[in-house]
């Protein structure tokens, strides 16, 4: 990685803190390329969940996704998209699913922005 900070899309708040994670998974570039490789394909599937429980009004299933999003992404920033996952958990606690239904897609375009910064860096370590 040639500079270890705050990692972002262009047009965008930092999505992530590289030296965060980096420090807790002790500076391991694989070990990086295997959770963010991991996160990309878990997040699809976590969303289609949430849409599924919105759909159909499950307030369980809805806690469950949002809480277990809001775990992975909270593995590289508590910022930005973790908050709004953060926030869609406490929507769906407190059953406003209409809200929860509302925020989703900003929630998508902020774990979007995420990911991209991610394989970025990847591709920067890796390199």
């Amino acid at each position: 990685m040639s500079a270890i900070g705050q990692h972002e899309p262009p047009g965008s708040v930092a999505a992530f803190d590289a030296t965060m994670v980096l420090t807790r998974i002790g500076a391991d570039m694989n070990l990086f390329a295997e959770l963010v490789e991991m996160f990309i394909e878990d997040t699809p599937p976590l969303f289609a969940e949430i849409r599924s429980a919105l759909g159909s009004a499950d307030q369980s299933r809805l806690i469950l996704a949002a809480h277990t999003l809001c775990g992975a992404i909270g593995n590289f920033t508590v910022a930005g998209p973790y908050e709004l996952a953060k926030q869609l958990e406490l929507l769906a606690r407190a059953n406003d699913l209409e809200s929860a239904r509302n925020s989703v897609d900003t929630l998508v375009r902020r774990t979007d922005e995420l990911i991209a910064s991610l394989k970025q860096c990847v591709q920067q370590a890796l390199s």
